[in-house]
């Protein structure tokens, strides 16, 4: 299915999150090893450089790896005015290409599986946009510096909605308007510790929604590949809770759809 252009999505997909891990991995103070190794399949077909991305030992040579791919028009954009190389414009300049490059590879699908595409890129970076308003209303980071840390071209949740998620005084009045949202259901103060864990719930919801109940093979296929990647992410939460001694409650919160039936 690989020669069907739409698989493409996979790949940058794929190609992405490699990016955003060796930058991170660049920023880290952590000797640990890198957490995202694609596998072989994805990685004869991607056009990057793994081993001189993982390489790099400086934000220039990151991005001088990224030379004569799709991403280096973007990688450019990781230096800031003030020459600095940021991590969060990383993600945000990434996610942004990725959700609109996949938004049209949904055109390729029929109308309906192309909305289904749609709405799971949409709530994806929805969870950026929530996660980077709370973490950094709560480092007191001035308004300004957070509206340009957000991605408002795509999401669910609407410009003047995110404004007034900025403009939240009180963790409840924040909570009363995340209730409103498909990816803020049910949220409790509890869940502001780790919104995360709350919105990886959520998607794991809408991805299996869409595995059951979707006539796209296609839809099905990436709902399928997400599902099985929350899989292995509890997976690897109850072998790190354990090596934390954390009990089973606790590394319970993190799991996502174990309650699901």
């Amino acid at each position: 299915m690989i020669n069907d252009k739409f698989y493409d999505y996979f790949i940058l997909k794929s190609d992405i999150e490699l990016i955003i891990d060796a930058a991170r991995t660049l920023v880290s103070t952590s000797s640990l090893a890198t957490g995202y190794v694609p596998n072989e399949f994805f990685s004869k077909r991607s056009a990057l450089n793994i081993e001189k991305l993982y390489n790099a030992a400086s934000a220039s040579e990151l991005i001088q790896a990224l030379k004569h791919t799709r991403y280096y028009p973007i990688a450019k954009k990781f230096i800031g005015a003030d020459g600095m190389f940021d991590f969060s414009a990383v993600e945000i300049h990434l996610l942004r290409f990725y959700a609109s490059e996949a938004k049209k590879m949904g055109s390729m699908l029929g109308k309906k599986s192309a909305a289904e595409l749609a709405e799971i890129v949409d709530l994806e970076i929805d969870s950026l946009n929530i996660a980077n308003i709370y973490r950094l209303k709560k480092l007191g980071t001035k308004k300004e510096i957070i509206l340009a840390k957000l991605i408002f071209e795509h999401g669910t949740i609407n410009k003047s909605k995110l404004n007034a998620l900025l403009e939240c005084d009180t963790d409840f009045d924040f909570l009363q308007l995340m209730n409103q949202t498909k990816l803020g259901k049910n949220m409790t103060g509890t869940d502001l510790i780790y919104p995360e864990a709350v919105f990886k719930k959520n998607l794991y919801r809408t991805y299996k929604r869409f595995l059951r109940f979707s006539t796209s093979p296609d839809i099905a296929v990436i709902t399928y590949m997400n599902l099985l990647q929350a899989e292995i992410q509890n997976i690897t939460h109850i072998v790190e809770g354990k090596r934390y001694k954390m009990t089973n409650e606790q590394i319970e919160y993190f799991l996502v759809g174990i309650d699901e039936r």
